[in-house]
């Protein structure tokens, strides 16, 4: 443009030094070298957190609660296997939830991706229940709910699911923003990820063939056999925002049908929840330095299958030896395959 470099580098440290922040830049992510960060990074709690707040809308008499449950860094098969359960998970809650219990007008439950880290969450919003009592309901589905549906649900209905999520990843663009939308996170992330679809769908056609992955992945997620959950509580009431006692959390969790075999992990989450009045900057760097942050890794591809990986390495020693004896890998055509050593 027509700013010199030195007038430019002098705008730049008036900012910096206006926001409080280093020269050279925040050390997150890209450790002051300058580098694009192609992946945004997220804090890892590491302990369970809850926002509790007063409803921001003067006179709104409604609760709202939002539970989420962190997975960790993506994978393929966690995109394929919280994509089924996402949509799973959406209407046994919305069944449960806003149909029979009658909680609020507004239910919504899924998977949700934040960078390149997965969670499932729910939302309630009504006035029948204030946040406490919504957050056992939502924890009955997660631990009682959705275990029983997944058990019951016949072959018919898993491969009517397997089926529609395979329709989508094969669903071709059809308008210029689809077209932008499906290019767009490859590109940002500098040309990785061109190929996930291809690999979750690879996944899923092999290892996904009954519903067994689905529910190992859903246990192993809500209900782990020690430690606690990485769990993330936000929560907005109408009226008094004081924390019920352990005892009384108690008795909400049993009125909400929580099974008994989980109780023990609410109350250990109970005990070791950090507790937030409001989420800010401050809070965030707070929370990253207690815990720090998810690895900012792209998972896009399945880990190397075994019998792959012994062919990779007798084909390197098929081309060492063909180099001694006539010249190098060329002469095999495995350079081209990838496989020169």
């Amino acid at each position: 443009g027509n700013v010199g470099e030195d007038t430019g580098r002098d705008i730049v440290s008036t900012i910096q030094d206006g926001l409080g922040l280093a020269r050279g830049g925040p050390d997150v992510g890209g450790g002051g070298s300058g580098e694009v960060l192609s992946v945004t990074p997220v804090v890892r709690p590491g302990r369970p957190v809850e926002l509790r707040r007063q409803n921001p809308r003067v006179g709104d008499p409604n609760d709202a609660v939002v539970v989420s449950l962190i997975v960790g860094v993506m994978t393929v098969e966690s995109r394929v296997h919280l994509g089924i359960l996402g949509q799973m998970l959406s209407q046994v809650a919305y069944n449960e939830l806003r149909t029979r219990q009658q909680l609020g007008y507004v239910v919504n439950a899924g998977e949700v991706q934040v960078s390149n880290v997965h969670l499932i969450s729910t939302v309630v919003q009504g006035n029948t229940l204030p946040a406490d009592a919504m957050e056992a309901a939502v924890e009955q589905v997660y631990l009682e709910l959705m275990p029983a549906w997944l058990a019951n649900l016949s072959e018919a209905e898993f491969q009517s699911y397997r089926s529609s999520y395979k329709s989508a990843l094969l669903k071709p663009a059809l308008t210029t923003k689809d077209e932008f939308d499906h290019f767009w996170s490859p590109v940002s992330h500098q040309g990785q990820c061109y190929g996930l679809r291809n690999e979750m769908l690879k996944y899923l056609e092999d290892s996904v063939t009954d519903k067994a992955p689905l529910v190992k992945a859903w246990d192993e997620l809500v209900n782990p056999k020690e430690g606690i959950r990485q769990k993330v509580v936000v929560k907005y009431f109408a009226n008094a925002t004081a924390r019920p006692s352990k005892q009384e959390a108690e008795r909400l969790w049993k009125a909400h049908g929580v099974p008994t075999g989980a109780l023990p992990l609410l109350a250990r989450e109970y005990d070791e929840a950090l507790l937030l009045d409001r989420a800010d900057s401050a809070t965030r760097v707070s929370l990253a330095k207690a815990g720090g942050y998810f690895p900012q890794a792209l998972h896009c591809s399945l880990p190397p299958d075994e019998d792959t990986t012994v062919l990779a390495e007798v084909a390197r020693g098929q081309a060492r030896v063909s180099r001694g004896a006539r010249g190098g890998s060329a002469f095999l055509g495995l350079d081209v395959l990838g496989l020169d050593a």
